[in-house]
């Protein structure tokens, strides 16, 4: 009883250990494109000669605002014992502040109307994927259902044959046990 509840926890503690490596694989692409956008950022700004604080000084104070939500919820995702109810929305602030941190970056360096034909493309594309798969899913949904109902209904068949031959089989099986015992009471008049 002890093993199987230590072996138990060895696979949950193996999971989340899985689930960590996982964000953590995702966090370090994410950490390199918010490094390379904010080296964008000083190349940008050093060559046309403006200080990026006078002219985008509100979007620099919402940058480190995300910054900071983005760090603080990773650092609670890698550090505190993991929580299985509030992990996912750790993640998800880490995820938003993210990409708010990466949008913000993207504004400095391009104008407003250029970054929101970008994103929505891309929110056009992803929405585009999810209907694609939507329907991908529905489909795929239909047709398990078919082949289930033709399974179940095969079963059925093939049930209801057993049972009939198992019944014929038993009348069969008493019909010459009858007339076995006819035969020997007759016999032994």
């Amino acid at each position: 009883m002890v093993e199987s509840l230590s072996s138990d926890f060895k696979c949950s503690t193996t999971i989340e250990e899985e689930e960590l490596k996982s964000f953590t694989a995702f966090h370090k692409p994410f950490v390199f494109l918010i490094s390379s956008l904010a080296s964008l950022v000083g190349l940008h700004f050093q060559v046309l000669g403006i200080s990026p604080l006078k002219r985008h000084f509100t979007i620099i104070l919402l940058l480190i605002m995300a910054t900071v939500v983005y760090s603080n919820a990773y650092m609670r995702i890698n550090l505190q014992p993991h929580n299985k109810e509030y992990l996912p929305i750790f993640r998800c602030i880490c995820l938003i502040s993210g990409i708010i941190a990466c949008e913000l970056l993207l504004a400095m360096i391009i104008s407003l109307f250029w970054l929101f034909i970008i994103n929505l493309c891309t929110i056009l594309i992803v929405e585009i994927l999810h209907l694609w798969y939507q329907q991908i899913y529905k489909y795929l949904y239909q047709t398990v259902s078919v082949i289930y109902n033709a399974v179940r209904g095969l079963f059925q068949q093939i049930f209801q044959s057993i049972r009939l031959t198992a019944s014929h089989v038993v009348s069969l099986t008493r019909r010459s046990t009858e007339q076995e015992d006819v035969d020997q009471t007759a016999g032994n008049v």
